[in-house]
């Protein structure tokens, strides 16, 4: 995707995708990269962290979606978004940006342990 890059901007995400077999190995940490809507995102936000969609969505700042949006239009991608249940997310504020430009999907980066 054109608005987004490859990698989370997060150190610890982007070393799970680029060795992988070590953190499953070492650590039982597994991951995959998924397509979802942003408000499918929302929503997995508000699940997991025990809230509501209406929470999540006072939690995005107008004026950043703003500079994101701006940024991203300029051709700088945005960092793939991350949900790593029960509570790390990151990602509200860029899934709002591509509801602004009318994006249908969305890459997420989604960790777990077994």
């Amino acid at each position: 995707m054109k608005y987004f890059q490859k990698k989370t901007g997060c150190s610890f995400y982007d070393n799970i995708m680029k060795n992988p077999e070590y953190h499953i190995r070492a650590k039982g940490i597994h991951h995959e990269i998924v397509e979802m809507t942003p408000h499918q995102y929302m929503r997995e936000c508000a699940f997991m962290q025990g809230t509501t969609m209406e929470h999540q969505y006072q939690m995005v700042e107008p004026k950043l979606v703003e500079e994101y949006k701006k940024r991203t239009l300029a051709g700088s991608p945005m960092p793939m978004l991350s949900l790593e249940p029960p509570y790390n997310q990151e990602g509200r504020h860029r899934a709002m940006v591509a509801k602004e430009l009318g994006l249908k999907k969305i890459p997420v980066l989604k960790v777990w342990k077994e």
